[in-house]
């Protein structure tokens, strides 16, 4: 029998398309709990952004990223797949950090000179300390630019000039029309300083980095809370860019 060698290599070298977030919720309904971890991994990076312009505190916003995660799962068969679950999972962080915002006593802004901008920095970028020197200082110049907008524009620009949702997709995750995301947007971008306006893209993989050990150990916190045992290597495949 002749086999076609060149259809068999192509077979095993086409990849694997990652699973959308509905087919993963399935499976954990069903009782593949373990499952939930694929979740956490796919949305540390975007939702810890989220928590911490709110919040401008790491340790802050990785607690509220977790309640996030515990109160989503606890939700979970509340859940209707007409929408979208990322702009349900992000008002719930949304919601999370503004309930421990209001918790804090004593809350106030972290001055720029006592944050940490190496954690925002992507670890591949140490390599060339030229360019790490340069990606810090950017990503410090930016957040001191943030910090001065109102949180409603805040939370617009992060969405959109930063991880770079659609005005749709920011709308839905913000419960707001597409309308008011335009216009608060385009505010944002005159607040920040014009200098800055050309570099915003090229930072948005620095700003508020979230990935490697500090992803491992939320996913690993979140799973134990929920009692949910759980292997740290999973053979299922997430999306490019998660923790």
């Amino acid at each position: 029998m002749i086999t076609d060698s060149h259809a068999t290599e192509s077979a095993h070298t086409v990849p694997c398309a990652p699973e959308s977030d509905d087919a993963i919720i399935k499976r954990v309904r069903n009782g593949e709990i373990e499952c939930y971890a694929l979740i956490l991994r796919r949305y540390n990076q975007q939702l810890f952004r989220i928590a911490r312009s709110i919040l401008q505190d790491d340790v802050l916003a990785e607690d509220a990223l977790q309640e996030a995660y515990v109160a989503a799962y606890r939700r979970l068969q509340q859940y209707q797949a007409r929408g979208s679950f990322a702009s349900w999972l992000t008002r719930i962080t949304i919601n999370e950090a503004r309930m421990s915002r209001r918790k804090q006593s004593r809350y106030r802004e972290t001055d720029i000179a006592e944050s940490q901008p190496a954690a925002w920095v992507d670890s591949q970028a140490t390599s060339n300390p030229a360019h790490s020197a340069a990606n810090t200082e950017l990503a410090a110049l930016i957040e001191s630019a943030m910090r001065e907008l109102p949180e409603s524009f805040r939370l617009v620009f992060m969405l959109r000039g930063i991880q770079q949702l659609s005005i749709d997709e920011t709308a839905c995750c913000l419960g707001i029309p597409t309308a008011t995301v335009k216009t608060r947007y385009h505010r944002a971008r005159n607040l920040m300083q014009q200098a800055l306006t050309p570099h915003i893209a090229d930072a948005g993989l620095q700003l508020y980095e979230f990935a490697g050990k500090r992803c491992d150990n939320l996913v690993s916190a979140v799973m134990q809370r929920l009692g949910i045992s759980y292997a740290a290597e999973s053979p299922t495949t997430v999306r490019p860019g998660s923790g």
